[in-house]
């Protein structure tokens, strides 16, 4: 996805006076937001793990985590099959994203610079080939998590 090519050094600003607007308005509300959006998570990581072909992350039990998106890798036998994956879900109406930037070193910017070498990054390599992200955000209801969840298993049926 062209969106997450990093072509050049740079930063990413947002307007402060903005930022600090919608953080204001929306800091009471911030418990009960990362709450909604970590049970989000678990409800789909619960949810996939029958597949032996989809995963999500590891979790820590010491650690809370607001999650941003759900992040589901491809394995068996959908591995390498993420795009046919997000074409199949983008039809059904059902938003991806690539996992941001996958392997840095494989960016065109990285192809700037002289890197030591520190072994071979496969497991970079592989979010970078087979990461997706879905929606996970915390005004997400069940009944669209159970759709997005038919439709994945309706894609693994699909394309394995």
């Amino acid at each position: 996805d062209d969106k997450y090519v990093v072509d050049d050094l740079g930063y990413n600003f947002l307007p402060s006076e903005i930022s600090a607007a919608f953080a204001l308005v929306q800091i009471d509300n911030l418990k009960e937001n990362v709450k909604n959006r970590f049970d989000n998570f678990s409800y789909l990581r619960e949810a996939i793990s029958i597949s032996t072909n989809m995963r999500t992350f590891e979790t820590y039990d010491n650690v809370y985590t607001g999650w941003l998106a759900f992040p589901l890798m491809l394995e068996g036998k959908l591995k390498d099959k993420r795009k046919d994956m997000q074409i199949f879900l983008e039809k059904e109406g059902i938003q991806t994203r690539t996992i941001f930037t996958g392997n840095i070193l494989r960016q065109p910017v990285s192809q700037k610079f002289k890197w030591d070498s520190y072994g071979s990054f496969n497991a970079s390599d592989s979010v970078m080939a087979n990461g997706i992200l879905l929606g996970c955000h915390n005004q997400m209801t069940k009944e669209k998590m159970d759709y997005m969840i038919k439709k994945l298993m309706e894609a693994e049926d699909c394309l394995v």
